[in-house]
């Protein structure tokens, strides 16, 4: 898991980027839902390593998709590609 990883690498800032806005606002919402065993496990990974220094800090973006980054064009047509 991502997560995981993360928190486990020297750094003081983890950026999470996603162009659904729904999964953004679900994988740190621990309220029952669908997909709460994921959150809890990413909201306790996360809880932990901001404890365990103060100027940690996680930042979330979202990315539209499909609005002419060409970075997210090349990908889209990887992905149509690759299926």
């Amino acid at each position: 898991m991502a997560f995981r990883y993360a928190t486990r690498i020297d750094c003081d800032t983890i950026h999470i980027f996603g162009d659904s806005k729904s999964a953004l606002d679900t994988i740190l919402d621990a309220r029952p839902h669908g997909q709460q065993a994921a959150s809890v496990r990413v909201c306790t990974h996360l809880a932990e390593w901001l404890d365990a220094a103060p100027a940690r800090r996680v930042e979330i973006h979202w990315i539209p998709s499909h609005s002419g980054i060409r970075e997210n064009e090349l990908i889209d047509e990887d992905v149509q590609q690759a299926s």
